[in-house]
């Protein structure tokens, strides 16, 4: 666990003197209950049944409708189904607390934050309204994950991982690390031709390489009843629908308005409508055909797509050197950082699902765009992180009955999806705003070293 954040001993005193770990420790503790206690569970009934049907040699993806990703998952999953529901959330949620924990405390450090919580050096006050206004963004998206028990704080862990490999220049460690995670989902290859793009081959390989591999691991388990490789048949599922006419962008194993990437937004805006009060859209009579739908999507995914690599690689050219991101705390978020937060929030941007669990991911640019916002009086880059966190805030379901049909209208608009694309739009831009020298602003200078970075 980060230093920075948690303390390595705990007594009553210590507990009171840090704040953070204490709402930590009193939330994750009040969550776990209602997370082992409940009646059902959508982890114990998907994930867990996936493996217990792979046990047993049936088809997962037949049975289980809503599991939709890799068959390693399910591979995963194989040992705990062997328990009761109860016990097995038991130990789940741990993992996924600790996940959680790794997620936020590597996201702050990588993003340049220093240690919160030292009373021999106390970290200034514009630092701690960071860390609040990264929480205020991120937080929701890490709890609904843990109240439903999701894999994606383990993928998130698992890109931290691979973040803090590649800021120590240790790219193929990285490419396991994020190799790993995308076996467990599909979108975290996207890292692989950020890789190559930098010029790391080996390493965009074996992003691949680890990610398929694990992926044919469940077949030593139990082949596929009709035959064939698991990888392959969710492949078919899933994948090659997307290259028929008739498919219509955001089409998945979930509620439409729950789709908060840009497939699902450009379903909803064309293809339905929604009044405030309606439970869901419903589809529009005068809807764009299929071919239409895909024409906006794939004009949408390039218009973010093709930004976001002209800026990486003219920082390349431009910037060889930079800067460790750890040295010194209180200068601003390394440009290597803030490239791995433009992947991630791409990778839930241009995914063909990302509900709101899977946004968890974006504490990393979340964390960077609040530091460089609290650091420097920047206005425009200021109101662009406004409006990212104020989409995010409102996008937050207090599900109650009276606003039900409000928070489903928040959705159907794209709030998520909207404050994702400002949260890129702010981290683009910080990549193309050169940082102010250090006696102009209250930033420390960086020690001068050669960079381990991967420019």
């Amino acid at each position: 666990m980060p230093h920075n954040l948690f303390p390595h001993r705990t007594n009553p005193s210590t507990i009171l003197h840090r704040p953070y770990t204490a709402i930590a420790i009193i939330a994750l503790t009040a969550m776990m209950i209602g997370a082992v206690l409940k009646h059902d569970s959508e982890w114990s009934d998907v994930y867990v049944g996936a493996g217990r049907l792979l046990h047993q040699g049936h088809d997962f993806y037949r049975e289980i409708r809503p599991y939709t990703y890799p068959p390693f998952s399910a591979l995963v999953s194989l040992p705990i189904s062997y328990l009761p529901d109860r016990l097995a959330r038991t130990i789940w949620y741990p993992i996924s607390a600790a996940c959680a924990l790794y997620l936020i405390a590597t996201a702050w450090k990588l993003s340049g934050g220093p240690p919160l919580q030292r009373h021999d050096q106390p970290a200034p006050l514009p630092e701690h309204l960071a860390f609040l206004l990264g929480n205020l963004f991120a937080l929701q998206f890490v709890l609904g994950a843990l109240a439903h028990l999701q894999t994606d704080l383990l993928i998130g862990a698992l890109l931290m991982a691979g973040c803090v490999a590649l800021s120590r220049g240790r790219t193929r460690t990285a490419a396991i690390w994020i190799g790993v995670a995308a076996a467990f989902k599909a979108t975290p290859l996207l890292f692989a031709p950020y890789l190559a793009l930098r010029r790391k081959w080996t390493a965009a390989a074996l992003v691949f390489a680890v990610a398929i591999g694990l992926n044919l691991l469940p077949n030593l388990v139990h082949p596929v009843p009709t035959g064939g490789l698991w990888l392959t048949r969710w492949t078919r599922l899933y994948l090659e629908p997307m290259t028929s006419r008739d498919y219509k962008p955001g089409n998945w194993k979930n509620q439409l308005n729950n789709n908060q990437s840009l497939a699902g937004a450009t379903r909803r805006w064309l293809g339905t409508t929604m009044k405030l009060g309606d439970d869901k859209p419903a589809d529009r009579p005068t809807a764009a055909s299929p071919w239409v739908q895909r024409l906006a999507y794939l004009g949408a995914c390039a218009a973010i797509t093709l930004p976001a690599a002209w800026i990486i690689l003219r920082r390349k050219r431009k910037s060889p050197n930079q800067p460790p991101p750890s040295d010194p705390p209180n200068s601003l978020p390394d440009p290597q950082m803030i490239e791995c937060g433009i992947i991630m929030l791409l990778m839930l941007l241009l995914s063909p699902n990302s509900s709101a669990s899977h946004y968890c991911i974006a504490y990393l640019p979340a964390f960077c765009a609040a530091r460089r916002s609290t650091l420097l009086p920047e206005t425009p880059m200021r109101l662009l992180a406004a409006l990212a966190l104020t989409f995010a805030i409102f996008s937050i379901h207090i599900r109650l009955p009276f606003t039900h049909g409000l928070e489903q209208m928040l959705l159907w608009l794209g709030l998520m999806t909207f404050s994702a694309i400002l949260l890129l739009t702010h981290q683009l831009l910080s990549l193309l705003r050169p940082a102010p020298k250090p006696e102009s602003s209250n930033l420390r200078a960086p020690t001068p070293q050669p960079s381990r970075a991967l420019a």
